[in-house]
């Protein structure tokens, strides 16, 4: 625990660094860290905290240097390109715009690279909507990750940063804006699916959002007035997928696959209680999946994870153990993960 709590430190002072070390120290960390682990440094507490700060460290930096190299600014009031690239995003309306992310290549205007970077774009009066997967060409024209200086609202450069948004902009009226290429299967997708089925057979459109919140995790449609009353009851947790949600989804899944254990063909050749416990790990890490896989899920089924390993291998695994397993797995996972409310 001790270890990836010094990790999590790492982490977190590079996260707030002023300035980035130079590229010598990003290509010798690496180095130091192995010779710290390799030697007898490593039989001593503070070498082992030593070395995973220095871990922390280097993610930190590495990943932040990363989304610098690849970040796009626009170079003057009206800078234009010509993207291409697929929809990894369920579109979220906002009254008559969309919004959604994209995995995109710069092919024309502002110079061109075909490095694929990640793109928030709105889109004003679609007349399309894109789904998941799909490739499209858009006209877009930039705008700045941090526009206003303002204390005031969301702080658009840091959700930028947090979510690995290179580039942002506006879509614009053109002939050359069209899809092309329809969409594979994915696990996106069938979110998508899942909330298009869901707005069509409720008409409540309050109750629709409500389930699909729950169901899948996309809260684009939840109203205003719906997240003040959650904020005032103090729900606000219990609507996007959480935690406790995927938990409770595994152990339903235990007991159920418990009960189906008798009937099946090939009992005989293996465990009740492995089969039980492999069956509610991997409903909640489909559950996950469906649900976005976020910081919430992704620590909650690491910790599952953990604890069924554990119970397979007839070892006793304290709480500390998994809880540090855990932020040890989401740090290497995504280092900017602690930039997340739900971290």
């Amino acid at each position: 625990m001790t270890g990836a709590l010094a990790l999590l430190v790492g982490v977190l002072a590079g996260l707030c660094a002023v300035d980035l070390p130079g590229g010598l120290w990003l290509a010798c960390a690496p180095a130091a860290m192995a010779v710290a682990w390799l030697t007898p440094l490593r039989h001593y507490t503070s070498g082992r905290l030593l070395t995973f700060t220095l871990a922390g460290l280097w993610l930190a930096f590495f990943s932040t240097s990363r989304w610098l190299e690849l970040r796009v600014e626009p170079r003057g009031a009206d800078t234009r390109v010509l993207l291409e690239g697929v929809v990894i995003s369920v579109p979220e309306r906002d009254g008559a715009e969309l919004r959604f992310d994209v995995q995109a290549r710069i092919s024309a205007g502002s110079g061109e690279d075909p490095r694929p970077r990640r793109a928030r774009l709105l889109w004003r009066e679609a007349p399309y909507t894109p789904r998941v997967g799909e490739h499209w060409r858009w006209v877009v024209r930039l705008s700045a990750l941090a526009p206003t200086q303002n204390f005031e609202g969301s702080d658009i450069a840091r959700v930028a940063f947090r979510d690995r948004v290179h580039l942002t902009g506006r879509i614009l009226p053109a002939a050359l804006n069209g899809r092309l290429a329809l969409a594979h299967s994915s696990i996106d997708g069938a979110r998508a699916r899942i909330a298009a089925r869901i707005s069509d057979s409720v008409g409540d459109p309050d109750a629709a959002a409500l389930l699909t919140a729950l169901a899948v995790g996309l809260t684009g449609g939840m109203s205003t007035d719906q997240w003040r009353v959650f904020n005032a009851t103090g729900t606000t947790h219990l609507v996007a997928i959480s935690g406790l949600h995927v938990t409770l989804f595994a152990v339903l899944a235990f007991f159920c696959a418990r009960r189906l254990w008798r009937w099946l063909p090939f009992a005989a050749l293996i465990e009740r209680e492995p089969f039980a416990l492999l069956s509610g790990l991997c409903a909640a890490g489909l559950y996950s999946l469906l649900a976005g896989f976020s910081v919430p899920t992704q620590r909650t089924w690491l910790m599952l994870t953990v604890f069924s390993m554990a119970r397979l291998g007839a070892r006793s695994s304290s709480a500390a153990r998994a809880w540090g397993l855990a932020l040890i797995s989401v740090l290497l996972f995504d280092p900017f993960a602690p930039l997340a409310t739900g971290f």
